[in-house]
């Protein structure tokens, strides 16, 4: 693993220098007394965090939590550009049919808007 000396250098070693501490779901599952596996939209459900940038990045997780919160609006009745920016709070809604009949009448849904 790379990393920066005292002067602030980068170091690449040439032996192995960490160890990598990761488990995943199924290597607990030999442990569990009872399993339930959950099927879920992956789309709508998966949007990991692994990169700092391009797939599994903070900007494609943000990309789909706006495209979430457009399409929630959208379900729910609005009228919802595709370039809006929105943001739902968890605290009003989880999904389009905690929205319906909460939206104000109001034009076409543009640019930035949050909901808390």
């Amino acid at each position: 693993v790379p990393y920066l000396n005292d002067a602030g250098q980068v170091v690449t070693p040439t032996d192995k220098n960490a160890w990598k501490f990761e488990q995943f779901i199924f290597d607990v599952l030999p442990l569990a007394k009872t399993a339930l596996v959950v099927e879920a939209d992956r789309r709508a459900e998966f949007n990991p965090v692994k990169n700092g940038t391009g797939a599994d990045s903070p900007e494609t997780s943000r990309a789909a939590l706006l495209r979430s919160a457009r399409e929630m609006l959208s379900n729910a009745g609005a009228d919802v550009a595709e370039s809006a920016r929105i943001e739902i709070s968890p605290l009003i809604a989880m999904g389009s049919a905690d929205l319906v009949g909460r939206l104000p009448v109001r034009e076409r849904i543009k640019g930035e808007l949050v909901i808390r």
